[in-house]
């Protein structure tokens, strides 16, 4: 089982762009709430199906546990705290403090 630190763009308020995770193509779309000082991202299928959508990033929280569309990823993804100390991810502790992680099943 890989890990892979997925890319953020906290520089881009609102902002997607294609991956591969285990061997599927998907769209990961990011949108950041100015008031909330919170993002949330939406996952879509390579055919535009959204797989999960409006979800808020909070850490240690798997992101697709709750999915049961056969066109999920079969990994993980989830927030992480690089530095340990519980930072939520926010405009300035994207990217930085905290990841975006996947973890191939």
């Amino acid at each position: 089982m890989a890990t892979r630190r997925l890319p953020t763009f906290a520089a881009n308020l609102d902002h997607k762009y294609n991956l591969v995770l285990d061997g599927e193509t998907f769209t990961l779309e990011w949108h950041y709430n100015a008031r909330a000082d919170r993002w949330t991202v939406h996952l879509f299928d390579a055919a535009g199906n959204a797989v999960r959508h409006g979800v808020r990033l909070v850490n240690y929280t798997d992101l697709l546990r709750r999915v049961a569309l056969a066109t999920k990823p079969p990994g993980s993804l989830d927030m992480v705290d690089t530095t340990g100390a519980e930072t939520e991810p926010t405009a300035a502790t994207l990217g930085s403090q905290t990841q975006l992680r996947y973890v191939e099943a």
